[in-house]
């Protein structure tokens, strides 16, 4: 009677730690995705509108001597500033930091991670 009890509470602890890691490694695996998505589509869009305002033409003055791109380095990048959409820029940069904490996060506890779904996978075998 005692030996049921144990395995039967043992048996949902293993499930509640089963369900709870899956979820863990699914919702970091989600968050990924779903950050390299809004990191792509973000630069996407900002270098069509480079594109469109012909920004990159800006670019062409580093063909020119040394004297001439010291003369107008400024200015071009005062200009390719103005025309870089800042919010957009932003989003990026933010996206960015995230997408390398989660990145850091899953590196710190990949150990942790792994050995949980090892206990979970020969929990399961041996019953």
């Amino acid at each position: 009677m005692k030996r049921k009890l144990e395995e039967k509470i043992i048996n949902k602890v293993y499930k509640l730690e089963a369900k709870r890691t899956f979820l863990e490694v699914f919702f970091k695996i989600l968050g990924v995705i779903i950050l390299l998505l809004v990191i792509f589509i973000t630069s996407k869009i900002i270098f069509e509108i480079f594109v469109e305002e012909k920004t990159f033409s800006l670019l062409e003055i580093f063909q020119e001597n040394i004297e001439v791109i010291k003369k107008y380095f400024f200015d071009t990048v005062f200009v390719f500033y103005q025309e870089t959409p800042k919010l957009l820029v932003l989003l990026l940069i933010v996206s960015f930091i995230v997408l390398l904490i989660l990145l850091l996060t899953i590196i710190k506890n990949f150990d942790k991670i792994r050995n949980k779904l090892k206990s979970i996978y020969k929990h399961w075998l041996s019953h």
